[in-house]
């Protein structure tokens, strides 16, 4: 089973990439369920469901508040165990609290949420502990200077500079020419990343018995955005890519279970956020008394159009001289339009045309004709995007902030077509989580190159 599971990973770039938030979260999962179905009687279907609830809820606060990040700078300070551990249990016990009222459970069942919440403490316990042994094993606490060797053309080191300033991966790449690897040290290097066109053969074969001696990484710029930055490269998508290597329709099992999830959990949280709907709703128009909603025509799969609909956040002659990117601080914008955005709350009646089948919850955003015109003349393959169903949320935007440019466009196509290759459900419950966890960072809602 392990030897499986460790496949598995290893296979998965992305899920490799995580491997230490992954083991942190089982661990902790385990301690929850240990301390809760050890420490609680259940008795009755009810009292099961609120300790899952609850269980479910911490971990996905904990998720939130980046319990599960690498080590970072005072993680052991007030502020930071206010911040990732106490206000997780919180919140959860407030949640569970309400649920618990709402739906007229017995007063047994509101004096396990008082249960769980001193489990709640005894784990907080136990998760320092965790946490503090974890970071041992990974070397957390070892001050690292480690670094990678970019041996790459001019093109190359310009475009990889370029995308990991606009993504904001913290990696530390040195960039040289093949004559610098007569005098390479091995002390701290991750690993070099080479172009195939760059190093001949007898360089190659000696840099890889070096690799083997001083362990080492040797990677090409292609694998290299793939395994470690978990997007293709322009390289990559402009001459390698194509349907039958991104396996569009080759697992129609997975997609169904998708499709289904996609139809339970649209109405599921158009029943949720109703009240947020509602609300909205109001205050679009008390704010200027104009039309609440906005329809827009959007590509769909295989570049068909359909019309788009959200909540209007923009006044009404807002393209009244042509179709444009948003930006930061947009003149156009409503007051409304303005919070609605940040926290997404615009893109929730989107909810309907995954009903219908136009969209999906995960997948490339679907962009506007007019837009997709310009851009299938400017990126190679960038019609690939359409072989998949769109989605209100998905690879690129839960790993990129609103993109708002020719360079923005064939990024985030990189990332759409890693997803689609790599499509898996596991994936799309990661895009969920990360996407609510994304929904409180601003830079996301906005263009971040202006």
């Amino acid at each position: 089973m392990y030897k499986i599971l460790l496949k598995y990973i290893q296979s998965n770039s992305w899920i490799e990439n995580r491997k230490y938030s992954l083991i942190f979260g089982i661990s902790d999962f385990i301690i929850y369920t240990f301390l809760c179905f050890s420490q609680l009687e259940i008795n009755n279907l009810s009292n099961f469901i609120i300790i899952s609830i609850y269980i479910s809820l911490s971990m996905i606060l904990y998720y939130i508040f980046g319990r599960y990040n690498r080590l970072e700078k005072n993680r052991f300070s007030l502020l930071k165990i206010l911040k990732e551990f106490l206000f997780p249990i919180i919140i959860s016990f407030l949640l569970v609290f309400i649920i618990i009222n709402l739906t007229n459970f017995n007063n047994g069942n509101l004096l396990i949420t008082y249960e769980l919440l001193k489990i709640s403490f005894l784990a907080l316990f136990l998760n320092l502990i965790t946490k503090f042994f974890f970071d041992v094993a990974f070397n957390n606490f070892k001050k690292k200077n480690k670094y990678w060797v970019a041996i790459l053309s001019m093109k190359q080191s310009k475009d990889l500079q370029y995308k990991i300033k606009k993504i904001g991966f913290k990696i530390n790449i040195n960039y040289y020419d093949q004559n610098y690897l007569n005098s390479l040290k091995t002390e701290d290097l991750i690993g070099i990343i080479y172009e195939r066109n760059i190093l001949n053969d007898s360089i190659f074969n000696e840099l890889n018995k070096l690799s083997i001696k001083k362990k080492f990484k040797i990677i090409d710029i292609d694998n290299f955005y793939d395994k470690i930055l978990n997007l293709f490269s322009e390289g990559f998508i402009e001459n390698r890519v194509s349907i039958n290597y991104l396996n569009v329709n080759n697992n129609f099992q997975e997609l169904f279970i998708k499709r289904c999830i996609d139809i339970i959990f649209s109405g599921m949280l158009l029943i949720i956020f109703s009240p947020i709907i509602l609300f909205t709703t109001i205050l679009i128009k008390i704010e200027d008394n104009k039309s609440i909603f906005y329809f827009q025509k959007r590509h769909k799969l295989n570049m068909d159009t359909f019309k788009i609909i959200k909540f209007r956040s923009m006044q009404i002659n807002a393209e009244e001289n042509g179709p444009k990117w948003s930006k930061k601080n947009d003149t156009r914008i409503t007051n409304v339009g303005n919070f609605i955005r940040k926290y997404r709350i615009d893109e929730l009646p989107q909810l309907i045309s995954v009903l219908k089948g136009e969209m999906s919850l995960i997948g490339p955003r679907p962009e506007r004709p007019e837009i997709d015109e310009k851009l299938l003349k400017l990126i190679q393959n960038y019609d690939l995007r359409y072989k998949y169903r769109p989605g209100i949320t998905g690879w690129a935007q839960v790993n990129y902030s609103y993109g708002a440019s020719i360079e923005d466009a064939k990024i985030k196509l990189g990332y759409d077509l890693y997803y689609i290759k790599n499509f898996s459900i596991l994936l799309d419950l990661f895009i969920l989580l990360k996407t609510i966890k994304v929904i409180f960072k601003e830079n996301y809602s906005y263009p971040n190159n202006f």
